[in-house]
């Protein structure tokens, strides 16, 4: 193995942890907590998801057009290490809002340019192994980060703020290899001019939505992705307020599906160079689905916490590593910055689940109603991909 290729990996181990401690674990519960109800972390997400989208495309393009793809990757992971930082410093619920959006925005830019870079650190044929490789090793991030930030719980009594804290140094550090050794190769075209990069955003995404099976694939992805994010984001609520988990539970249930998630991203990251993308993809996608539904039926609490953590980790591991492979193949060659721009905006325009969840759930009094939400854009999202056919492996 490279050592780009190791210090790829590395960021995903490095935003996967800031992730799972500040938006999967913390937020959602330290800010329903402040104000008493669902609609302000709504408003915050919808205000990341649409922003984040919008500056998705020209990121991509921009980047392809500078050939300063290296250079914007740095500066956006510095703007999500100090946002995620600065979490710790108020607690005024509209402040940490505006800092969550801006730690989201600079998280998922960062992602552009990232999964762009796959093809500089792995050869033809071992793609899918390197997505796999990144999305495992990113998955022992949560892990660490849960486990720590229990730690500093349970012995010194951190509370949210000092947690965030401790997240943002720790990604910032371990986003250095990175920043140090993953020199992608790119020729200088010119400057960025914001107009134009705009038009030729706007024309990328009018030519993938003119080709069916792009635009199926985009559509397809746009669904399972936002089911996915709304899972991350909701799912402590959702096992503690609506399972009622303990604050351990919800962390043991957390720390099970992130190690799981490292063997199933091994596995489907081969499958994908073997067999193409889009049957690691559906069986991600199906797999989440159950997560979603099997907690609901009346189990133990053992039996509960493996029925969401086996089949939520492949979930969690196999859309995000054979989306990216699936959209490489797709590529057949061409420049990847402009699609992974598109597939950003997919991707970070999935707004419906977080707000149709929070309304659901707040309607119905409890976040067992609102996991209907995500599990419905799943069977969407599924359908759209199935029309995709297999793409030869690159």
């Amino acid at each position: 193995m490279s050592r780009a290729l190791l210090a790829w990996s590395v960021y995903d181990l490095a935003n996967t942890l800031v992730y799972a401690v500040v938006m999967t674990a913390y937020f959602t519960p330290h800010l329903i907590r402040l104000t008493g109800d669902r609609s302000l972390l709504s408003l915050g997400f919808v205000a990341a998801s649409l922003l984040a989208g919008l500056i998705s495309p020209l990121a991509g393009v921009a980047a392809e057009t500078s050939g300063r793809l290296r250079r914007d990757f740095i500066l956006s992971a510095l703007l999500t290490g100090l946002a995620a930082g600065a979490l710790a410093f108020t607690e005024v619920p509209g402040l940490l809002v505006a800092l969550y959006v801006v730690t989201f925005v600079g998280y998922q830019t960062s992602l552009v340019y990232y999964n762009s870079m796959i093809v500089d650190v792995a050869r033809p044929g071992r793609i899918g192994w390197a997505s796999g490789f990144g999305t495992a090793l990113g998955y022992v991030g949560g892990p660490i980060g849960l486990a720590g930030a229990w730690a500093l719980e349970r012995t010194l009594g951190f509370r949210e703020g000092g947690l965030y804290l401790c997240a943002a140094v720790a990604f910032l550090l371990l986003s250095v290899p990175s920043f140090v050794w993953v020199r992608p190769v790119r020729v200088r075209r010119g400057p960025v001019r914001p107009l134009a990069e705009w038009r030729r955003a706007w024309a990328g995404i009018r030519a993938a939505f003119g080709d069916r099976a792009t635009r199926d694939f985009y559509v397809g992805n746009f669904f399972c992705q936002d089911a996915l994010n709304a899972v991350l984001i909701c799912v402590s609520d959702f096992v503690m307020n609506g399972l009622g988990f303990s604050g351990g539970e919800r962390t043991t249930l957390l720390l099970a599906a992130n190690l799981l998630a490292l063997p199933a991203g091994l596995a489907l990251g081969a499958a994908c160079d073997r067999r193409g993308a889009r049957g690691p993809y559906l069986l991600s996608a199906v797999a989440l689905l159950l997560a979603i539904l099997v907690p609901q039926f009346p189990m133990p609490r053992e039996a509960q916490i493996l029925a969401i953590a086996l089949p939520g980790a492949v979930g969690m591991g196999g859309i995000q590593l054979a989306g990216r492979k699936w959209l490489v193949d797709l590529c057949a060659g061409r420049p990847v910055e402009g699609p992974f721009g598109v597939y950003g905006l997919t991707n970070k325009f999935s707004i419906l689940g977080v707000v149709l969840y929070s309304a659901v759930a707040d309607a119905f009094g409890t976040p067992r109603a609102g996991v209907f939400v995500p599990a419905a854009m799943l069977l969407v999202g599924i359908a759209f991909l199935r029309r995709v056919r297999a793409q030869r492996p690159r």
